[in-house]
C-alpha cells in the first residue's frame, strides 16, 4: 500500500523503546492481527523525515455484534502503522481492540504466556501531563472518587473555552480526570488534541493526507522531548491519587463497589464490541463483607441482563503488592452460585482479572480505588486568586459614599462611590444606589472586543490603620449582596429593572466616557440593548478592608491565627465565585493594593 493513498485518523499510543528495531515491533503487532482472523496484505517499511515508519495492511473477519451466527463474518480492511523517533514510539491501528490489546500486554506482561511486547513501556502519566495538557483546556471527562449519593453525579464531562477557570474549586474536588482534550498555542499544534494520561493514548482529529499525518506525529513527538519534568497533577482542584502506604493504615471497610469502564466515559475510538462487553459488565451489582481494616473484600456479584436480575456467584479481592502506589494490584478468587450459569461465571472472573481500571470501591474512611488507583478524597483550602489590588491613596476606604445627594456629589470627594467614577473613564457607569438596587454601580465598556457589563457593589472597610489584618465579615454583607443580584446579569432581566427605575432621581448619576449625561441613563440602556447577547459578564466586589500585600504576607505564615481568617475569606469568596460562574459571569474582588 502506498502511503500516499492514506489519511488516517491520528489516534495513537505512545510507547518508549530499546534496542528493538520497529520491524520486530510490526511483526508482534502482525502476530495479534493475524489471531483474530486477519490476513495480512501489504508491508511497507521507510524513512520519512526524522521518523522510521513501518506499516502494514490486513483484512480482519468478525462476527457483527447483532448476530450470534458465527459463521457470518464482517470482512474489513484494517491498517497499523508504527513511527519511531530516538527511544520514542506511536502506535496507530485502525482497530482500536489491536491497541488495547497491546497496552494490555504491557501493561500486564503475567497475563499472557506469549510475552510480547516487553521490550516497550507505556510512556508515564506525568511526562503526558507536561507535554499535552496545557494551554485552553476544553473538555475534561470526570470520573468521581466522593461516595455516592443522589445529590451528586458520579461522572461527568464537562467542555468550555477553559475549563481551568470553570473548575468548581469546592465541588469538582472530589473528581479526578480520565481524558482531556486541550488546545495548545497555534504555533505549536493547530488542532485540539484529546488525551487519556492513564491509558498513554493521544487523538488528535482527522488527517487530511498521509504527509499532514506524519507531520502530526513529528510534532507531537517533538512537544514529548520538549518535556523534561513529569507534572502529577496539572488541574490542581481537582483530586489526586495518594502515593504513600501511611496513608492505607487508617483504611476502613468497603462498603460498596461498581464496574465503570473508562471506555464508556471517553471520547475515543473504540470498538463496537468492546464497548457492548463494557456496558454489559457496567450492569453489575456487589453485595460486600468487607474485612476490618483491609482493603480486602468478599463480594456476591449479580448481574442485571434482559431484564432479570442473576447471581453469579462469590468473588474474593485480595491486595498484597502495595510497591507501587498509586497503582494498585490485586488477585480475584471465585465461586459460582448454585443457580449461576457456567459460561457467564466464568467470563466475569476473566473480566475482574483483566480489565481492573474497570473497578471502583468505595471504604468507609474515605479511600476509594479507581481506575487502578487509590485516591482519599479531602478538602484542601484553595486560595482564591482573583484579587485585584488598587491605588487608594488619597481616599477614604471608611468611607463608601459622598454626601448627600451622592448623585450630585459623586466624584467630587474622596469615598470609595468618587474613587469608581473617577477611574472608570471608559464607557458607561450608571450609579443605582437605593433600596433593591441592582448594584452600587453599572459599568458597560464598549471597547473591549466583547462588550463587558459589571455589577459593582461596594462597601466599606471598618478600619482604615495602615496594620489592619484580614477580615471576613466586612465582606459577608457585600459578597451576599452581590449573589443576591446575579439574576440581573440575564440581560433581559437589567434593562428591565433598570428602566423600572427611570424615574428615580438616582438616575442622573450616569456618564459616558467620564462625562455625566444630561438624559441619565437612557442612551446608556440603548447601548446595551444594541448588542443583544454578545457581552461578558464581571461581578466586582469593592471591599478594601484586606490588604493586598497583607494577603501575601499571610500566605507564607500558615500557623498565625490571622492565616484561619484568609482560609475562610478564600472559602466565602470562592463560594461566590462559583455562583457567577454559574451565570455566566467571572468575580472580581478590588481591594488596597
Amino acid at each position: 500500500m502506498e502511503p500516499e493513498k492514506l489519511k488516517p485518523y491520528k489516534s495513537f499510543l505512545f510507547c518508549s523503546v530499546k534496542e528493538k528495531n520497529i520491524q520486530k515491533i510490526r511483526s508482534d503487532i502482525e502476530a495479534l492481527a493475524k489471531k483474530s482472523e486477519g490476513k495480512i496484505k501489504t508491508r511497507n517499511t521507510f524513512i520519512a523525515n526524522d521518523l522510521e515508519v513501518s506499516l502494514f495492511t490486513y483484512v480482519d473477519k468478525r462476527t457483527p455484534s447483532w448476530c450470534k451466527d458465527f459463521s457470518i463474518k464482517d470482512v474489513i480492511n484494517q491498517l497499523v502503522v508504527i513511527a519511531k523517533k530516538k527511544n520514542h514510539v506511536v502506535i496507530y491501528t485502525s482497530n482500536p481492540a489491536i491497541k488495547e490489546k497491546i497496552r494490555n500486554y504491557i501493561v500486564d506482561q503475567k497475563k499472557e504466556k506469549e510475552k510480547k511486547f516487553t521490550y516497550l513501556k507505556l510512556i508515564s502519566r506525568g511526562f503526558l501531563n507536561s507535554a499535552f495538557v496545557k494551554g485552553q483546556t476544553q473538555t475534561l471527562w470526570l470520573s468521581g472518587t466522593h461516595k455516592r449519593v443522589a445529590s451528586k453525579v458520579d461522572n461527568k464531562v464537562i467542555t468550555g473555552m477553559d475549563l481551568q477557570y470553570a473548575l468548581d474549586p469546592l465541588g469538582d474536588q472530589s473528581f479526578f480526570y480520565t481524558a482531556a482534550r486541550c488546545k495548545l498555542s497555534t504555533d505549536v499544534y493547530d488542532d485540539p488534541i484529546g488525551i487519556s494520561t492513564r491509558k498513554s493514548s493521544l487523538w488528535a482529529g482527522i488527517s487530511k493526507s498521509w504527509d499532514d499525518f506524519i507531520k502530526s506525529i513529528e510534532l507531537l513527538l517533538n512537544l514529548l522531548e520538549e518535556a523534561k519534568k513529569p507534572i502529577d497533577n496539572p488541574l490542581p482542584v481537582l483530586a489526586s491519587s495518594i502515593n504513600s502506604a501511611e496513608e492505607l493504615k487508617s483504611i476502613g471497610k468497603s462498603y460498596e463497589a461498581a464496574i465503570i469502564p473508562p471506555i464508556l466515559l471517553a471520547e475515543i475510538d473504540t470498538d463496537p464490541d468492546e464497548r457492548k462487553r463494557a456496558e454489559r459488565w457496567s450492569n453489575l451489582t456487589f453485595d460486600i463483607t468487607p474485612e476490618n481494616n483491609s482493603l480486602n473484600f468478599t463480594t456476591k456479584v449479580s448481574l442485571l441482563e434482559n431484564g432479570k436480575d442473576s447471581v453469579i456467584g462469590t468473588f474474593s479481592f485480595s491486595f498484597k503488592d502495595l510497591t507501587k502506589l498509586p497503582k494498585m494490584d490485586w488477585k480475584v478468587e471465585g465461586e459460582i452460585s448454585k443457580t449461576g450459569e457456567q459460561d457467564v461465571f466464568d467470563e466475569a472472573l476473566a473480566m475482574f482479572k483483566s480489565d481492573k481500571d474497570w473497578l471502583k470501591v468505595w471504604y468507609d474512611s474515605g479511600h476509594v480505588i479507581a481506575e487502578s488507583e487509590i485516591f482519599l478524597p479531602r478538602f484542601r483550602d484553595i486560595p482564591f486568586g482573583n484579587y485585584k489590588g488598587i491605588d487608594l491613596d488619597g481616599y477614604d476606604i471608611d468611607k463608601e459614599k459622598p454626601s448627600n445627594p451622592i448623585e450630585d456629589n459623586i466624584g467630587a470627594e474622596k469615598s470609595l462611590f468618587c474613587y469608581t467614577q473617577k477611574t472608570l473613564k471608559t464607557g458607561w457607569l450608571a450609579c443605582d444606589d437605593g433600596a433593591l438596587e441592582i448594584a452600587d454601580f453599572i459599568h458597560f465598556d464598549e471597547s473591549t472586543p466583547v462588550p463587558c457589563l459589571s455589577l459593582i457593589h461596594i462597601k466599606a472597610s471598618h478600619s482604615k490603620s495602615p496594620t489592619r489584618e484580614v477580615s471576613v465579615s466586612d465582606y459577608e454583607i457585600v459578597v451576599s449582596q452581590a449573589v443576591k443580584n446575579i439574576r440581573h446579569l440575564n440581560r433581559d432581566n437589567l434593562l428591565k429593572e433598570l428602566k423600572s427605575r427611570i424615574n428615580r432621581k438616582i438616575q442622573i448619576a450616569t456618564w459616558q466616557n467620564g462625562k455625566k449625561q444630561k438624559n441619565g441613563r437612557l442612551d446608556m440602556l440603548k447601548a446595551i440593548e444594541q448588542h443583544g447577547t454578545n457581552i461578558k459578564f464581571h461581578v466586582i466586589v469593592f471591599q478594601p478592608r484586606t490588604k493586598h500585600s497583607r494577603i501575601v504576607e499571610t500566605r507564607q505564615r500558615p500557623k498565625i491565627q490571622e492565616y484561619k481568617r484568609l482560609q475562610q475569606l478564600d472559602t466565602l469568596l470562592l463560594g461566590a465565585s462559583v455562583s457567577c460562574q454559574s451565570a455566566g459571569a467571572e468575580l472580581v474582588v478590588w481591594i488596597d493594593r
